[in-house]
């Protein structure tokens, strides 16, 4: 798993932790967990699955193509979710723009 940071751009394969701030305008082609004290901007394409691990704060205006697992974070959507939303523990805030293609499921 690669760890990135700062602003994000072109094509990363495979799996991204992503544990300070971070911006992606380019494509990550696996899957993407987040830890405390990350702050992570989705601009552009997250291929597969979303992580949002305790603490950390994940925004969404461009694609995930997979699911987002909520775990103790903050999510926000504005982009489009492919997936389903498995909330675990933390706030999900979806706004009217959003696309959320599969469910919504776990604590309230």
């Amino acid at each position: 798993m690669k760890e990135l940071r700062d602003d994000i751009t072109g094509v990363i394969d495979g799996d991204v932790l992503i544990e300070h701030f971070a911006t992606l305008e380019g494509v990550i082609t696996g899957n993407v967990t987040t830890r405390e004290p990350a702050r992570f901007e989705i601009k552009g394409t997250v291929s597969k699955d979303v992580f949002v691990g305790y603490g950390s704060i994940v925004h969404v205006y461009g694609i995930i193509g997979g699911n987002v697992y909520l775990e103790g974070g903050v999510l926000e959507v504005w982009g489009t979710i492919n997936g389903s939303i498995f909330r675990k523990a933390g706030p999900v805030m979806i706004y009217p723009e959003a696309k959320i293609k599969g469910k919504i499921e776990g604590a309230r």
